[in-house]
């Protein structure tokens, strides 16, 4: 069945339209998340509040990322856990006073 909505593919035009716009976002997300990978790689970060650049820092023997800009503290996987179990707790229970 077609009628003047019905473009060569089978869509009708406003589908067509939708298609189109997200296969451009897709591209962008895609290429924003190669550029991020690519920071990666290269050892440098940037901070996902400000986009400022990132530095390894140690607190209590536990390496995390902090901003240069707004001074956030970033965790990888596993570091908290770090904090929580070292020595008695420390940081961690300093942070939540317990």
């Amino acid at each position: 069945m077609t009628n003047k909505y019905t473009t060569a593919v089978g869509y009708d035009q406003e589908e067509a339209y939708f298609r189109q716009k997200d296969a451009e976002l897709l591209a962008r997300r895609r290429a924003r998340l190669d550029a991020h990978h690519t920071n990666l790689v290269a050892g440098e970060l940037k901070c996902p509040r400000c986009g400022s650049k990132m530095r390894e820092v140690a607190i209590e023997h536990v390496k995390v990322d902090r901003c240069t800009g707004c001074l956030g503290i970033y965790l990888d996987n596993g570091e908290l856990e770090k904090f929580k179990h070292g020595k008695a707790g420390g940081f961690f229970n300093r942070l939540f006073g317990r």
